[in-house]
């Protein structure tokens, strides 16, 4: 499941007293306290004080995107800006973010897309939809995936099993009859189908999934790192993670295992860090830290939990939500409750 999620989404996933406008990029996270969400800023200031009762189902992302994040009001959702006014009036079954100026919505059961005025722009028609990367959008119809553009024209017919989002490199994963292999934008078939399982590419690598384990390919589909390992994450600063007789570690572009397996848990790198988890022998629960791409502890693993948004970094004590710096020290001393796709 953690495979699939990366991949999906890569992105993973990211993303607020009350201010007058968006005069700067700073980053807003919404937050619940009190039994209600609002946004916080990078230091866990309120930005738009908690007001509503919920933000999302979570079948669609939530966050902040261009300007804009979406809302459940009175059982319909719609589009709030920075200041907390909404910009588009709740008015859709669902609501997903900002994507290249499209989001999804749904109404009467079926997925479409708006643009940024709140306008249809490609009618509710899809069984399952994902969000506009590199100009181009999944879309299942009659039980089959194929590509549309932002007018909503297919450009790519409905004819995979299953399908993903062009979020790099030009290349998306696609499935027909149970195996796996890579498309290009015009509908090619550039790596044919013969995985049991297969990412996105990043950093011109892809992780493959082959006789129970994962490698990783080329973008001409020839297995650079023999399936051998567990789990695995995209390559991310020249490093991924993979999983290891139950321990994660880190290889390099070569196969190499430059960081050795003997953490219960582990992320992909950014910016220098990668968020790492092991077992508390005395509570048998998972803690959490971050190391550098030597593989040392820079973060100790104290926390019940982490999670990066927006290079914020939130870590969870005693169910309460706090911020610190990449020293570890408090920006905000835990306090909120839940912070976004903490359910």
């Amino acid at each position: 499941m953690r495979i699939l999620i990366i991949s999906l989404l890569l992105t993973s996933l990211n993303l607020i007293a009350c201010k007058n406008g968006d005069t700067t990029n700073e980053p807003l996270v919404m937050a619940k306290t009190g039994g209600r969400w609002g946004y916080i800023d990078s230091k866990g200031n309120w930005i738009i004080s908690p007001r509503y009762d919920f933000n999302g189902n979570y079948s669609f992302d939530t966050n902040f995107s261009e300007g804009l994040a979406p809302i459940l009001s009175d059982e319909k959702y719609g589009y709030i800006d920075k200041t907390g006014e909404f910009a588009i009036p709740p008015q859709f079954d669902n609501a997903s973010s900002f994507s290249e100026g499209r989001a999804e919505i749904r109404m009467n059961g079926k997925l479409g897309f708006i643009d940024k005025q709140g306008e249809i722009v490609i009618q509710p028609q899809f069984d399952r939809a994902y969000q506009f990367y590199d100009g181009l959008a999944p879309v299942r119809i009659n039980k089959k995936w194929g590509y549309i553009d932002k007018d909503g024209e297919m450009v790519i017919q409905p004819q995979f099993d299953k399908a993903f989002c062009f979020i790099s490199e030009g290349l998306a994963p696609i499935c027909l009859d149970r195996k796996w292999g890579h498309i290009n934008k015009d509908g090619e078939m550039i790596i044919q189908p013969q995985f049991d399982y297969a990412g996105p590419f990043s950093e011109g690598l892809a992780f493959i999934k082959k006789n129970g384990n994962f490698g990783f390919i080329d973008k001409q589909g020839e297995i650079v790192i023999q399936p051998q390992f567990s789990q695995a994450y995209n390559f991310s600063e020249g490093l991924a993670a993979v999983q290891k007789d139950e321990k994660w570690g880190f290889i390099d572009k070569t196969g190499k295992m430059v960081i050795e397996p003997q953490f219960d848990d582990a992320w992909s790198f950014s910016k220098g860090l990668a968020h790492i988890s092991k077992i508390d022998p005395f509570s048998s629960n998972y803690k959490h830290g971050f190391i550098d791409k030597t593989g040392t502890i820079v973060i100790q693993p104290l926390y019940d939990n982490i999670k990066t948004k927006q290079d914020i970094l939130f870590v969870k004590v005693a169910e309460k939500w706090g911020i610190i710096d990449k020293d570890g020290n408090y920006i905000a001393v835990p306090q909120f409750d839940k912070i976004e796709n903490d359910m």
